[in-house]
């Protein structure tokens, strides 16, 4: 937490990368559902904010990198990212 700012830590937040990529994942999700992203911008936007979360603070995956993971309602509609 930066002194004066009460909003908690990135690391208090998402205390693991897979926790993260969940939420991230569940957030796009519903902006492809409300029409607010298109299925061909899902994927690109998943990997940018999935690196910028790294780059804020969120702890790095253990292992090998996971796999991209898949919009569900992109995969629904037969337009996987």
């Amino acid at each position: 937490m930066t002194a004066g700012d009460p909003r908690p830590s990135v690391q208090e937040r998402y205390p693991s990368f897979e926790m993260y990529r969940s939420k991230l994942a569940r957030a796009i999700d519903h902006l492809v559902r409300e029409r607010f992203v298109l299925c061909e911008d899902a994927g690109g936007m998943y990997t940018r904010l999935q690196q910028a979360g790294l780059n804020a603070g969120v702890p790095a995956p253990q292992g090998n990198s996971p796999p991209q993971q898949q919009v569900p309602a992109c995969l629904a509609h037969g337009k996987a990212d």
